[in-house]
């Protein structure tokens, strides 16, 4: 520990307890942990896992190391979500947001209050009122592990072959036509239809994809540009749009910690000129794929919220800011509204909702992407 200190290694000791465990025994395993995590690698990609909502998530190195304060995202996507809704993670990096509801959905984590009064996410224990309980994290080499998360080969969760898991999620032709019909929720008895969530996720880089693959399921990661990568047969049926993408300006990325700057993808981090860039382009197409009523949920920083409640006025989407301050952690939440032909005034400006036209919008948002 008194290297890792001596390292700069803020939470030392919290550290340490994870080397030790990922070492195993291991002198010459441990010995090489603490020269790498001193040498300034993060200790998620050196473990390759990252503690998430309550859960262990598969984190390749490379890939964004999810940020607790992301967690704001999953505490809403889920507020109002109902059981069977269709969920897409975008710019899901490691999948731990999809993850996360998944397993909220199948009660495998649930909300509480922790000793400072803070609204935090635990895992159920064995024996809880649902779910399987015990300790929560990625499965491995498709085995349901200790974990409940997405077996790559899909034996557990979605599987590649369009089967279904043997407990979380499995993709089922519900069309019957051999085509992409959607998810069928399966509980932990492999029963399907009784609550949760059907959930799927998406992102450019392959290297994200690979890990989200892990914490979800191959059958519900799909690699590719934003909605280019999604299923044909989900426009218009997401109820919930959950977005963290990059929103840290060009300018800005030197000045990020090295532990991100240098071990983390570029383009998870970079969101162009003022941050928006990606952001600009999900809202602009988020409505097509939204079912009615439908939410688009994007992770911004306090400064940003303004900026990025603007873009979802002029796609018509009513936003709404939430601001967690023990998370330092913002989200803009915007709702469809139903699809149908505006009868109070018969205008099509932007952001007019008809007989709904009302805006909510939230104090302006601050904080940074990284500031861990």
């Amino acid at each position: 520990m008194g290297a890792l200190r001596g390292g700069g290694c803020v939470f030392a000791e919290e550290e340490a307890a994870v080397i030790l465990e990922a070492a195993g025994g291991d002198g010459g395993e441990l010995e090489r942990l603490v020269r790498e995590r001193v040498a300034g690698r993060p200790l998620e990609h050196l473990v390759g896992w990252a503690a998430f909502a309550g859960l262990r998530v598969v984190v390749e190195a490379g890939v964004f190391v999810p940020r607790r304060r992301t967690e704001l995202l999953v505490r809403e996507a889920v507020r109002e979500a109902p059981d069977g809704a269709v969920v897409v993670d975008l710019c899901c990096g490691s999948g731990a947001i999809g993850a996360a509801i998944a397993a909220y959905g199948e009660g495998r984590i649930r909300l509480t209050t922790d000793a400072d009064g803070d609204t935090v996410f635990e895992a159920v224990p064995a024996g809880g009122e649902r779910g399987r309980g015990g300790a929560v994290g990625p499965a491995r080499d498709g085995e349901a592990g200790d974990a409940g998360g997405g077996g790559a080969d899909g034996e557990r969760g979605g599987g590649a072959d369009g089967g279904p898991g043997r407990g979380g999620f499995g993709a089922v032709d519900t069309d019957g036509e051999g085509e992409w019909g959607g998810f069928g929720v399966v509980d932990g008895d492999g029963e399907g239809g009784r609550g949760g969530f059907e959930v799927v996720a998406a992102d450019v880089d392959g290297a994200a994809v690979a890990s989200a693959r892990r914490n979800l399921g191959a059958g519900r990661v799909f690699q590719g540009d934003l909605f280019g990568a999604l299923p044909v047969g989900l426009r218009g049926r997401v109820d919930v749009l959950v977005v963290n993408a990059p929103y840290v300006p060009s300018a800005a990325i030197a000045t990020m910690p090295a532990e991100a700057r240098l071990h983390e993808a570029g383009i998870a981090l970079d969101g162009g000129g003022d941050g928006l860039d990606v952001q600009r382009r999900i809202v602009a197409g988020a409505r097509e794929w939204l079912s009615p009523g439908g939410r688009l949920l994007i992770e911004t920083s306090e400064d940003q919220a303004p900026l990025t409640s603007a873009l979802f006025e002029a796609a018509g989407l009513a936003p709404r800011v939430v601001r967690d301050e023990s998370l330092d952690a913002t989200v803009v939440v915007g709702h469809a509204g139903a699809r149908a032909p505006q009868r109070e005034c018969g205008t099509t400006a932007p952001g007019h909702q008809g007989a709904r036209c009302s805006r909510r919008d939230g104090k302006p948002e601050r904080t940074s992407r990284r500031a861990d």
